[in-house]
């Protein structure tokens, strides 16, 4: 990435900060604007690499929480997200504070993934396949199913290559949080990368 492109996604940020700050002000009532300012605050350090970090593997976000702060951000109020998801209006503005407590609380898990994108891109981290990849990246960065991911992570383990030295497939069904669900999805997934025979 140049510096020209560093220069414009942070002129494009500056620019969709204060247009959405004067669409607000025309569309939304004033508790409304204040919130959807501060969560434009949270946002901020992410926002540069947002859409790629969502769309990753990396982001500690469920697709829900995404979608109920871009809807936030998009419309000031959670009358979208409760339509879109069946939720209550009061357990949307829950998980939306909760959300945000997690972005505060963790923007050190999103300044780790984007430098190892950015030695990646640079050639200094290089994997040798899409196997190597998924064996070796850490868990938190890899795209597979939120739900699968999160019981993975109980595990306590770095990355899939750690989990499959240590866990045989009658141990991993033996812990109390994986699902018969979680473990079909992740014989599929290691099925996809071509290492299912890597789980004894």
């Amino acid at each position: 990435m140049s510096l020209l492109d560093v220069f414009c996604i942070f002129v494009l940020c500056d620019a969709l900060f204060f247009i959405s700050q004067y669409l607000m002000e025309f569309h939304h009532p004033p508790d409304a604007i204040k919130k959807v300012k501060e969560l434009i605050a949270v946002i901020e350090p992410y926002a540069p690499h947002w859409r790629e970090w969502t769309g990753s593997g990396a982001s500690f976000l469920s697709p829900s929480e995404i979608l109920i702060l871009q809807n936030y951000l998009q419309h000031g109020t959670h009358d979208v997200s409760h339509t879109e998801l069946k939720l209550s209006l009061p357990t949307i503005e829950f998980i939306m504070q909760l959300s945000v407590s997690r972005l505060h609380r963790n923007q050190h898990l999103f300044r780790k993934w984007l430098t190892e994108r950015l030695l990646e891109e640079h050639g200094v981290i290089r994997y040798e396949s899409a196997q190597y990849r998924f064996l070796h990246s850490p868990l938190g960065f890899l795209n597979i199913p939120y739900e699968l991911k999160f019981e993975l992570r109980l595990l306590r383990e770095s990355c899939i290559a750690d989990i499959l030295n240590k866990y045989t497939e009658a141990m991993l069904s033996e812990q109390w949080f994986m699902t018969s669900g979680g473990m079909k999805q992740f014989k599929r997934i290691l099925r996809k990368y071509k290492c299912v025979h890597l789980l004894r």
